[in-house]
């Protein structure tokens, strides 16, 4: 049965106002407009206020309606002797209207007026001054007479009280059965009036906050602040500033302001004719935020305002008092973030209405939470845990291992390589490869191994689990772990799956890995060692030449700190110019006399000694220091070849190591050609030595840079060449001048028969495509006059002279001629 139909029943509904705020500081792994989240988020808790604001108007006039149609209020109205009106009619009119405000005191003032204005009836639950008896001039009484609506709201400053107030009016029209029965017309017979402390105006203002400093205001369309967070008082807003605010261009849109000497971006919603709300955000600290990572949730929290009611039947209680408590009590349970619960009311009408419509608001706000809490706890691009995630789920996991005294294995995977994937092909591909690489892992692990667990319940079962922790680099826990075969055999499947080919839009990718594992609690007990200890033996596995898992061990945390250490004293070394140069001849063997050196580093530190290029070169490469390093030998040595020539000896060349990194980069080529123009070196004087691997990953780009070099007249040498991935094939398509056969082959050249071999067909092959050959490693003089008989052009060693100082170069030079003479 509808409501309208129960004259005697006297309902009020149930308001339940929203507020969801959303938020969240990234990943990791994106850089991506924390400024614009946060502008974003300023723009929904408006469009929220805006909704809540608009229910909060539509329950006023829902109420006001349902109180006109009461009997009470009709027989007032219709009643036209003011002595039955006062006398009879009411007193319990003025109880009725007091027992709901006492159970609903923000509709602190309740009124009916005349047709010309006359306050016939006020009931009020507040020691107010009636200020406004007299209605008729008053201009909220001239909107009311002349709107068009039935009912009429409007946001004032109530002059009774100097207090903003909603006010809520009901044009009372009602036909005398008596006298209107012909015609069953309706007549003007006054006006109900209710004024309202808009309560939830007010609290949004405290409530609903964004960023740190980041506030929401109301004010009128005079520019008069009804609401805000730093108290009531009715500051008066710049005139610019409100001729903004009411500039229809500028609702939804974020625009920058001076508010009260501070520079602010604005945003507004037009709740109604006469109201506005307001955010406002330091520009400053949007500024700031753009750095930070991360994501701030808001627990949603839910007011009602229970309206009850008094009736004067005892069946009124069951029908409409019991439900609306049941509608408390959700919206309670809302407010605590409790959204699991179904509101059980079968009621047809208004009230079953609310009913369906809570439960349909609860289900949103639980959906709208979820995909909050998974965009907070999982990576954007593999959809895995991110290091959040991570973070919790090993807090748990650690005490549930404690509890049951059970070993917890830590594997931290990082992808060798992976930049060098990501400078060739593009972040795309390197991206794309990454979610690759997650479904691998997803598939190496069985099926009950990874759950990814809601973190508000802790992971009692045990179960093992994978995340995403940045860049290329993923950490899989694996608790209740019998012993350390266990582990071993998680991580040898990881790496036999990743060793397949994995095809990468056009490319076909060939990855290794590299696996640092922890056991809690025998290696650490608390999260930071563990997955401090866990990255050491990563790097420890990438040391030993990647492909492989290394368990972590207490001398791995002391090398890991002299590796520390070492890498700021070459630091140090390089930015103090400690390091140098020592120079091999090289000699050609039918001229019979020297043709080059070689430029080698040398590091001798007074704490360290002399440190081995074998140790301190790969510590280079993996900080990134090989690149200031490689342009200083590249310029002393070029600097060193000039004065040589300067001297006379213009027919020497120098050789200069490059790395792999300097090769990738794509500015070798111009740094090259500068320290050319500097020196005015003639171009063929200068060779530079590349080892195999430059070539295994981003052979293309490799290629057309010694292309490049080489078209400069720049020689490019091949070095430690058999003990690789070249072959006949791979040469004929690469600029190759110079072959270096490696140490290995000379030194086994009589001892070995498939050695001695290699060497002639070395030597063969380079005659046969017009490349110069190099043995390195000559310390015989059986191997100089074995390489001279085959028909090697050039050799280096120790037979000839251990590498030099810059300084002794002139005197072995002179030595060398005056040996030939």
């Amino acid at each position: 049965m509808r409501l309208k139909t129960q004259i005697l029943l006297l309902i009020t509904p149930l308001i339940v106002i929203p507020l969801l705020t959303l938020g969240w500081i990234a990943h990791n792994h994106l850089r991506h407009t924390s400024e614009q989240r946060t502008l974003d988020q300023m723009e929904v808790l408006l469009d929220q206020v805006s909704l809540n604001i608009e229910s909060e108007i539509d329950a006023a006039e829902f109420i006001i309606k349902t109180i006109s149609k009461l009997s009470l209020v009709q027989q007032y109205a219709l009643t036209a002797s003011e002595l039955d009106r006062y006398a009879i009619i009411q007193p319990s009119l003025l109880r009725l209207l007091a027992s709901f405000q006492k159970t609903n005191p923000d509709y602190y003032e309740m009124r009916i007026l005349m047709p010309d204005g006359y306050e016939d009836l006020r009931s009020t639950i507040k020691r107010i001054p009636n200020i406004t008896e007299e209605e008729a001039e008053t201009p909220y009484f001239k909107e009311l007479s002349n709107s068009a609506q039935d009912i009429y709201t409007t946001y004032i400053i109530n002059p009774d009280n100097n207090e903003p107030a909603l006010i809520v009016g009901k044009a009372l029209r009602f036909g005398n059965k008596t006298v209107d029965a012909i015609t069953d017309s309706t007549v003007l017979r006054g006006y109900l009036v209710v004024t309202i402390k808009p309560q939830y105006s007010s609290q949004q203002t405290t409530s609903y906050l964004f960023g740190k400093k980041g506030v929401l205001f109301f004010t009128d369309n005079q520019g008069r602040i009804l609401y805000h967070p730093d108290g009531p008082a009715q500051k008066q807003l710049p005139a610019p500033f409100l001729k903004k605010l009411k500039s229809p261009t500028e609702e939804q849109l974020t625009w920058s302001a001076n508010l009260f000497g501070e520079q602010v971006y604005i945003n507004s919603r037009k709740l109604h004719k006469n109201l506005f709300v307001v955010g406002s955000l330091p520009k400053k600290e949007v500024l700031e935020a753009g750095q930070q990572l991360g994501m701030l949730i808001v627990a949603i929290t839910a007011l009602s305002i229970i309206l009850t009611l008094t009736t004067l039947y005892f069946f009124l209680n069951r029908i409409l008092i019991k439900p609306i408590q049941l509608l408390n009590n959700a919206a309670n349970q809302i407010a605590g973030g409790n959204l699991t619960n179904d509101i059980q009311i079968k009621t047809q009408g208004e009230i079953g209405d609310l009913a369906y419509t809570f439960n349909h608001m609860r289900e949103n706000l639980r959906l709208s939470n979820d995909k909050i809490r998974h965009l907070a706890y999982h990576d954007p691009l593999t959809g895995l845990p991110n290091r959040r995630m991570l973070h919790e789920y090993l807090s748990h996991t650690m005490a549930y291992c404690r509890r049951r005294q059970l070993f917890m294995a830590v594997l931290l995977l990082d992808i060798d390589d992976f930049k060098r994937i990501n400078d060739a092909l593009g972040h795309q591909a390197g991206d794309n490869l990454l979610n690759a690489v997650s479904k691998l892992l997803k598939e190496c692990l069985r099926s009950e191994d990874l759950v990814v667990v809601n973190v508000d319940e802790p992971p009692d079962t045990g179960s093992q689990f994978m995340a995403r922790i940045g860049g290329d680099e993923f950490v899989i826990l694996l608790p209740d772990i019998k012993t350390p075969h266990d582990v071993q055999i998680v991580a040898r499947r990881i790496l036999q799956l990743l060793s397949e080919p994995i095809q990468i839009a056009n490319h076909q990718l060939y990855l290794t890995a590299s696996i640092g594992i922890t056991i809690f609690p025998s290696d650490a007990e608390d999260e930071e060692s563990l997955m401090k200890n866990s990255d050491i033996a990563m790097y420890k596995a990438k040391a030993d030449g990647k492909n492989s898992f290394r368990f972590y061990s207490h001398t791995m945390n002391e090398a890991a700190n002299q590796r520390i250490h070492m890498e700021n004293k070459l630091r140090t070394a390089l930015s103090q110019e400690k390091l140098s140069l020592h120079y091999q001849p090289i000699v050609d063997i039918s001229a019979g006399r020297t043709a080059g050196f070689e430029a080698l580093l040398r590091w001798q530190d007074p704490e360290l000694g002399f440190v081995s290029p074998e140790v301190f070169i790969p510590i280079a490469e993996e900080t990134g220091l090989i690149l200031p390093i490689g342009e200083w030998v590249l310029k002393q040595a070029c600097t060193q070849l000039k004065s040589w020539h300067n001297q006379g000896h213009d027919d020497l060349f120098v050789s200069i190591n490059v790395s792999n990194v300097q090769v990738a980069r794509s500015d070798l080529v111009t740094i090259v050609r500068t320290h050319l123009s500097d020196t005015a070196l003639s171009p063929e004087s200068v060779h530079l030595e590349l080892t195999e691997s430059s070539f295994v990953i981003e052979k293309g780009r490799t290629s057309d840079t010694l292309k490049k070099l080489q078209d400069l007249g720049v020689y490019i040498s091949l070095d430690d060449f058999g003990t690789g991935y070249s072959s006949l094939a791979r040469l004929r398509n690469l600029p190759i001048n110079v072959l270096k056969i490696d140490r290995m082959f000379i030194n086994n050249m009589f001892k070995s028969k498939e050695d001695a071999a290699i060497v002639s067909a070395i030597i063969a092959m380079g005659r046969s495509m017009d490349i110069h050959v190099l043995a390195e490693g000559i310390e015989t003089q059986e191997q100089y006059d074995s390489l001279a008989q085959k028909g090697c052009d050039m050799v280096q060693g120790y037979l000839i002279s251990r590498p030099i100082p810059a300084s002794e170069v002139p005197g072995f030079i002179a030595a060398q001629l005056t040996s030939v003479a």
